[in-house]
């Protein structure tokens, strides 16, 4: 699978004060804001071939809610100008094996986030580790490596991420993410935000902002 397929099929970042809108899971709405820098997906013919990959990539796992990008990057892309983005991100809905999407009736999000969290051990030994494993990380064949627990608040978990991706003509790239995992009526909601590895996998940085992003999606939905 070529890096424009996977990448794409990886697509997130939700936040605050932009375009807003909503959606419906399993007849609750779901309130969707789309970041200052960052526009939608899919609302272009360009972006056609880009939304049918990242629905095959994901699958039954999830369902996508929005897929958006650094809104220069997604300008160029569209014009050709490039052939891939560097920075971007998607908003997901967990689902069943069979396409359904999940129900946690009676379950507040600090108990989805407590027993999430007991599964792994967290900051700050966590989080040294995966910045070290990080800096250490050295591009092979393609692959995607799983950080760990990175943090955790009232508002979700935080899970770091490394891939190393093949684009069309079989250069590799490593891309760096965090993923955040929430609960906002009774439905799980992944936000994932993903850039380009330049000299540093910026960690810290990515956490800080996914964080931001997260707690103005649940104050959205509260």
């Amino acid at each position: 699978m070529s890096v424009r397929t996977l990448f794409f099929a990886l697509f997130a970042i939700v936040a605050i004060d932009a375009q807003a809108a909503t959606v419906t899971l399993l007849g609750r709405p779901i309130e969707v804001v789309i970041p200052n820098g960052y526009c939608e997906a899919g609302n272009h013919p360009a972006d056609a071939e880009m939304v049918r990959r990242t629905r095959e990539g994901i699958g039954n796992s999830n369902q996508i809610i929005v897929l958006f990008a650094d809104c220069k990057e997604l300008e160029d892309f569209r014009k050709d100008k490039r052939t891939m983005i560097d920075n971007y991100g998607q908003m997901l809905a967990q689902q069943t094996p069979k396409g359904q999407i999940l129900s946690f009736k009676g379950v507040s999000r600090a108990e989805y986030i407590q027993k999430i969290s007991d599964r792994s051990s967290y900051f700050p030994e966590a989080f040294k580790k995966a910045e070290a494993r990080a800096k250490e990380f050295i591009p092979g064949n393609p692959s995607i490596e799983n950080l760990g627990l990175l943090s955790t608040d009232s508002n979700g978990l935080y899970f770091g991420l490394l891939m190393v991706l093949s684009n069309d003509t079989g250069k590799l790239r490593t891309v760096v993410g965090v993923s955040g995992m929430t609960l906002v009526k009774e439905r799980s909601i992944s936000i994932n935000l993903y850039q380009v590895y330049k000299k540093t996998p910026d960690l810290r940085g990515l956490l800080t902002r996914q964080q931001s992003a997260m707690a103005n999606f649940v104050r959205s939905n509260n």
